[in-house]
């Protein structure tokens, strides 16, 4: 029984496969989990290699939402008080405590990009006036 997906389920690396049945099913059309299923039987997948695979997904997530993103660290620099605050407050619990770390590292560099700044200004004043 050949559908659709097949083809496409057959570009795909092991890890993908694995990461479609195991973590991202409910993303899928019915059909697209069969043929990736049946892609991953037709490479002799063994179930320890996928809980392997699994794990790795589920480690790499966690080491994922221990990091501040982007928008949080381009908020922070532009405003960096009120940001540092709402943003604390929001890390407060104890499973936060990476981003937390993080968070008052990337404070510091914005009031030392706010100091730098500054400072160039002085000097073009000094300079120009």
């Amino acid at each position: 029984m050949d559908n659709k997906f097949a083809t496409v389920m057959a570009r795909k690396t092991i890890e993908e496969l694995v990461e479609i049945l195991e973590v991202k099913s409910g993303n899928y059309l019915p059909e697209a989990l069969d043929a990736a299923n049946t892609e991953l039987k037709i490479r002799k997948v063994s179930i320890e290699e996928t809980e392997n695979i699994v794990a790795s997904i589920i480690r790499e997530d966690i080491e994922n939402e221990k990091k501040i993103n982007t928008f949080e660290k381009l908020f922070l620099c532009l405003y960096p008080i009120l940001t540092f605050i709402i943003i604390y407050l929001s890390y407060s619990k104890e499973s936060y405590t990476d981003k937390r770390e993080q968070l008052i590292k990337w404070f510091k560099y914005s009031l030392l990009f706010r100091f730098i700044i500054v400072f160039i200004f002085v000097l073009l004043d000094l300079v120009f006036a």
